[in-house]
């Protein structure tokens, strides 16, 4: 009996880790993409600024 709810209580845990670590990869995807978003905006601002210029 207590073997089985070690085996059960593993797994869960094994589980539950490997949504934690899924969520967080996540997350940091997600912060790399609107920082690229954010510096091609940028990059635009400052082309239409040139272009204003001359």
């Amino acid at each position: 009996m207590k073997l089985l709810i070690f085996i059960i209580a593993f797994i869960l845990g094994g589980m539950a880790g490997i949504v934690a670590m899924c969520l967080v990869q996540i997350n940091r995807d997600s912060e790399a993409q609107l920082e690229k978003i954010s510096r091609q905006e940028e990059m635009r601002k400052e082309e239409e600024e040139k272009c204003k210029e001359t």
